[in-house]
């Protein structure tokens, strides 16, 4: 049992446990079996996300890529050689009818391999018309330059295949082996065949230079030698539409906890197939499931507890790192992640039935982390609180979706609530930073809602940030009720409050009254160094009511045997008839006395210190003197018989109440002291506890010292500042005018004459 009562044992404890809350209240856990809906079946049960997951949108994906497919150019190819072939055939077929007429071939042989060289089929009279004009070289440029004009257009075989007016097309133009590409979106050059043809009829009207015979003939041969020279390559599209989605991202849809996926009786479609296939996975424990996600929250918090704990430890002074203060701060950290846990447990069911604009994550604001704030700022002190405040932020954001803008309204919130609060000694001023806080906070909630909504102020779901305003309020005046009742369960298990303190205050309570009855003297000793310890615990920035109350006790030890301390002797001292070490223990014994009437009332830690520590073991110089000068020849006076056995000073307040208990004895020694008498005496009395080592575990700074110095000789110096001396009243007064308590009353010397006279009369 004793391994446990180490100190890093206990820390190491409770920074496991800390983490091991935050990865359970974290951690969405589900042992429910889901039911295993398919595309296409009705749904036997309603079934609601458990977690918080992501699923591939396959539908959504599928429309994006017809999307991109589609705003892919069409190919096409355009063949520039075409021309070059037809006017070749051309002029071939005409130079080779020319020339069987030279050699005297018959006509008719010679128009049968014309038409057959160019695919014509002529009627009788259209063989005739080639006949007669000798196949001659007017009809053969007629004809050439038709074709020459009419290929100058994009001729198509289909008409369907034709690009719609502003869709992106590409044409793939080819020539002498060589390609280029040429984006268009204006398919007015596009023709098919039929349209080409007609256009060279139209176009041999507009050749006047040459006969009608020839213009005829020429525009029959080129109308017959068109051919397409500009396709669709369907293959090519095809390829460049698949090649353009192979980088495409899928598109991940996020589902909150909570959130429906099915009703019962509807027909389950693919995607909500797939999620609930997704769901499953992730609830089952694969990876991301909740037993990795578990593993993950504990790890990522224990590190950043031992981290916060290290760095706070080693380079923050006032770090509250006591086995003690670690243990609160888990405590009330997993207080607080209790209760997020079972806000963010209502926050969905209480959006769905209000409604009006209420958003399913609306009543996180009013998770009360500026409590926590509050009661570790009045706990400990503002550097702790800072450290405890950013800690407990990022935890509550592992349940929120890792929200960052949530965890920065946390850490606004929690730095708020500890500003609003010092040293209060007053439990409205809590009330008062709740509301203060809330309003503040609220601020910082629309400047976040208005983030989420896209600085519109409406979400597209008709979400209003009116509700996280509401709520942000709500949770700082719940945390100022929540801190008044948690302070009072840390002050019983040792933590001290100035509200504590407050009461103690009273000095009404039994033992100081006991102080006040047996030992006066030491009662208005306590008094005197209870205002000497405020006035300098204020002016350092110390806790003065600790300082104050503290003194009150320090010397309730003495109310025992109240006659041997020389505050409470009228004229008698017992000491008188003592030997110096019979003196010296019982002076040191109403140091122990005190601390166990303290642990008899249950008095903090605060008091039990200032008892222990107003003379830390500091030397009892007088009777030490008295043993020397009493001492034989040859004895030895050990000097520790003569010490205190308490501890030294080692806070501000404790070091305060050594200085003032030494400086409220000694200067009541002076004689008619000026300021400058205080002055020296104080400052003789601060160097010699020093020079003691009576301030070596004491945080107090030597420009603190000094501050103490000047403040202890002002308040002593307006304690015992001369009076005015009043001149006597004239000797010579009517008897009549005033009665005085220095003559007799005469009403009463009246009584006594009668009286003495029935006396006589007797």
């Amino acid at each position: 049992m004793n391994f446990f009562k180490q100190v890093w044992i206990r820390k190491g404890v409770a920074a496991t446990i800390l983490a091991l809350s935050v990865a359970l209240l974290t951690t969405h856990f589900t042992f429910q079996p889901l039911p295993t809906f398919q595309a296409g079946d009705i749904a036997s049960q309603d079934v609601e996300a458990t977690i918080d997951f992501e699923y591939v949108d396959e539908a959504a994906l599928n429309e994006r890529r017809l999307e991109i497919q589609s705003a892919q150019p069409l190919v096409f190819e355009l063949d520039l050689t075409k021309i070059v072939t037809l006017e070749h055939r051309i002029n071939t077929a005409f130079e080779r009818a020319r020339d069987s007429l030279a050699t005297e071939m018959e006509s008719s042989t010679v128009q049968q391999r014309f038409a057959e060289q160019l695919g014509l089929k002529l009627s009788e009279s259209d063989a005739q018309q080639f006949q007669t004009s000798q196949w001659s070289v007017e009809v053969q440029q007629v004809a050439l330059r038709m074709l020459e004009e009419s290929m100058q257009f994009y001729i198509i075989d289909v008409a369907s295949e034709i690009p719609a007016t502003g869709q992106l097309f590409e044409v793939h133009r080819r020539f002498d082996g060589q390609d280029d590409v040429l984006s268009l979106d204006e398919p007015r050059n596009i023709r098919t065949l039929s349209e080409v043809q007609q256009y060279v009829s139209v176009l041999a009207s507009n050749l006047p230079t040459f006969s009608e015979k020839s213009r005829y003939l020429g525009a029959m041969v080129a109308r017959e030698s068109l051919q397409v020279n500009f396709s669709y390559n369907h293959a090519k599209t095809e390829q460049v539409r698949q090649e353009s989605t192979l980088n495409i991202e899928p598109i991940y849809r996020h589902v909150n906890r909570g959130q429906s996926i099915v009703r019962k009786g509807d027909r389950v479609d693919a995607t909500q197939a797939e999620m609930l296939s997704v769901l499953d996975l992730q609830q089952q424990g694969g990876v991301g499931g909740y037993w990795g996600e578990f593993v993950a929250r504990f790890g990522l918090a224990l590190f950043l507890i031992v981290s916060l704990y290290l760095f706070a430890d080693n380079y923050i002074k006032k770090f509250a790192s006591t086995v003690r203060d670690i243990e609160a701060m888990s405590v009330l950290a997993m207080l607080i992640l209790i209760v997020a846990k079972m806000i963010m447990i209502a926050a969905l069911p209480l959006s769905e039935v209000v409604g009006l604009g209420m958003s399913n994550t609306a009543l996180w604001y009013a998770v009360p982390l500026p409590a926590g704030a509050m009661v570790m700022r009045i706990l400990t002190n503002s550097e702790t609180t800072l450290v405890w405040v950013i800690g407990l932020s990022l935890f509550l954001t592992f349940g929120m979706e890792q929200d960052v803008f949530m965890a920065c309204f946390f850490l606004i919130s929690g730095v708020m609530a500890a500003a609003s609060l010092t040293h209060t000694r007053d439990r409205m001023n809590v009330l008062r930073s709740g509301l203060q806080t809330g309003l503040l906070t609220a601020a910082v909630a629309l400047l976040n809602t208005y983030f989420h909504l896209g600085g519109t102020g409406v979400a597209v779901d008709g979400t209003l940030p009116l509700w996280e305003v509401t709520f942000a309020i709500l949770g700082g005046v719940v945390s100022a009720f929540l801190t008044l009742g948690l302070l009072p369960l840390f002050e019983s298990i040792g933590f001290v409050t100035d509200y504590k303190m407050l009461e103690l205050a009273n000095l009404n309570h039994p033992l100081l009254r006991q102080l006040f009855m047996r030992a006066p003297g030491t009662y208005h000793h306590s008094m005197t160094m209870a205002q000497l310890s405020e006035a300098a615990a204020e002016a350092i920035g110390a806790n003065a009511l600790h300082a104050k109350v503290a003194c009150y006790y320090h010397d309730i030890g003495k109310s025992l045997q109240p006659h041997f301390f020389i505050e409470n002797q009228r004229g008698v001292n017992p000491h008188d008839n003592l030997e110096p070490h019979q003196s010296a223990r019982v002076i040191q014994t109403h140091v122990i006395d005190g601390i166990a009437m303290a642990k008899q009332h249950n008095l903090p830690k605060p008091i039990m210190d200032a008892i222990e520590m107003h003379h830390g073991s500091s030397l009892m110089k007088y009777f030490y003197i008295r043993a020397l000068e009493n001492a034989v020849e040859g004895e030895v006076v050990d000097e520790n018989d003569f010490r205190y056995n308490g501890r030294r000073p080692n806070t501000r307040e404790a070091g305060i109440i050594f200085l003032a208990d030494r400086v409220e004895a000694a200067c009541r020694t002076l004689k008619e002291p000026s300021q400058e008498d205080f002055a020296q005496m104080i400052s003789q009395l601060v160097n010699s506890a020093i020079t003691e080592g009576q301030f070596e575990e004491c945080p107090l700074t030597l420009r603190e010292l000094y501050i103490i110095m000047d403040v202890f000789t002002t308040t002593m110096t307006n304690m015992y500042h001369h009076r005015i001396e009043y001149p006597k009243m004239p000797s010579e007064v009517p008897s009549s005018a005033v009665i005085t308590l220095e003559a007799a009353n005469p009403l009463l010397q009246d009584s006594n004459d009668e009286n003495a006279q029935n006396d006589e009369g007797t």
